[in-house]
């Protein structure tokens, strides 16, 4: 075990608060571990032993100590996992993407573990080398809940950061719409929610499209943004 490991884990052990991971695990069905510590809390100790480090960390001793803590699969080592890695954004390549979605595959296993890792450390591949993006399409055929949730999870950050995304977003939607699995679904209609934040009437237009193939959870997302009449006609159907 790294060092550094040790003295997250440590710490986190240290100030671990039952009672609050008690109230966390009944936001999620998949289960959930890990030391009820609030994100504040861990940035800021993560934040200052990455100061107090004599010789900083390079890349691949980040990706050792951050795989260190992911496999744990306790959600505040995860977070710690994320403070690291995101600091190394601007040197992400293909190879580092390969490496987490490998992560993706064998240690997440609830929604806000795949979803930080998502929004704050993956999507930086893309944004860094574009042409990656058929990976995403990729993970829509994986047999793992989490790898196709994050194909759309991943577009929510891309598509408000670069147009060039959008029609891929589009695609992903339809390519999932079919999925039964509950995450899935609600990784779609957040996906769409928020590429209708840059072209509604594109999503009105997909969601009356697919309507006959659209689950309820999907509509339900998809149209958070609008006001409780429009989502109402929407869900009924009705797209005038």
């Amino acid at each position: 075990m790294h060092p550094l490991t040790k003295e997250i884990r440590t710490f986190l052990t240290e100030h671990a608060d039952p009672e609050r991971v008690r109230g966390a695990q009944r936001y999620f069905k998949e289960g959930f571990k890990g030391y009820g510590i609030t994100q504040a809390k861990v940035q800021d100790f993560v934040n200052r032993t990455l100061r107090s480090l004599k010789s900083p960390l390079n890349l691949a001793e980040t990706l050792s100590v951050a795989e260190e803590l992911f496999r744990s699969r306790m959600y505040e080592e995860a977070v710690s996992a994320f403070i690291l890695l995101e600091k190394y954004k601007k040197q992400f390549k293909g190879k580092t993407l390969n490496l987490f979605s490998q992560w993706i595959d064998k240690y997440v296993e609830n929604w806000a573990t795949n979803d930080s890792f998502c929004i704050k450390v993956v999507y930086h591949c893309f944004m860094n080398y574009p042409k990656l993006s058929p990976e995403l399409t990729k993970w829509t055929g994986s047999q793992n809940q989490w790898m196709r949730r994050a194909a759309c999870v991943v577009l929510v950050k891309l598509v408000l950061k670069s147009d060039k995304f959008r029609s891929q977003g589009f695609q992903i939607a339809e390519t999932l719409l079919d999925d039964r699995d509950e995450m899935v679904q609600k990784g779609v209609g957040w996906l769409l929610k928020e590429l209708s934040r840059r072209d509604r009437k594109s999503v009105m237009d997909f969601l009356k499209e697919h309507y006959c193939q659209v689950p309820r959870l999907v509509l339900r997302y998809a149209t958070e943004r609008r006001n409780r009449e429009q989502r109402k006609s929407v869900l009924n159907g009705d797209f005038n």
